[in-house]
């Protein structure tokens, strides 16, 4: 039984493949691309150790913790409030 789906990838991938000159082209473009990637990440980080030259934090993109501490934690204080 085929597969509509998997035939329409199939069909996709070598309308790709005969547009761009072959497997040879295909890399060709796959490499470009890369290089395209790889100077984006090279500008971004050259943009966050400028920022952080200045003295500003580089800012993780992730929220501090909001979970409290177990009761039974040695340095969080117990429901009387005495932990001394």
């Amino acid at each position: 039984m085929i597969d509509p789906v998997t035939e329409q990838c199939r069909r996709n991938r070598e309308q790709l493949v005969e547009r761009l000159g072959g497997l040879a082209g295909l890399f060709d473009r796959l490499e470009e691309l890369q290089r395209e990637r790889d100077r984006a990440a090279a500008t971004r980080r050259a943009a966050r150790r400028k920022s952080t030259s200045k003295g500003q934090a580089i800012r993780s993109g992730r929220k501090p913790s909001t979970r409290s501490k177990s009761p039974t934690h040695p340095t969080s204080k117990n429901e009387t409030g005495a932990n001394d």
